[in-house]
């Protein structure tokens, strides 16, 4: 999974350090992980086989983990 800096910096709002990347990613594993499962069931691959995680990947995410559990959009 490759996930660029600039998801990092729409998520937390500032350009992050290398740290404060790894820590927003293991403080939100459950929801990257389920947009990688979601683009995986897609067949949404890069050329060379990897997942690339976009903001726009992890803002639909949350939309449908909203629906999911039967809450308003």
């Amino acid at each position: 999974m490759r996930v660029p800096q600039q998801v990092f910096r729409r998520l937390l709002g500032h350009a992050p350090t290398p740290q404060e990347c790894l820590e927003a990613y293991h403080l939100q594993r459950t929801r990257f992980e389920l947009v990688v499962e979601r683009k995986l069931r897609r067949r949404q691959l890069t050329a060379d086989g990897n997942v690339e995680l976009t903001s726009r990947d992890l803002r639909e995410g949350k939309v449908g983990e909203r629906i999911a559990l039967g809450a308003p959009r």
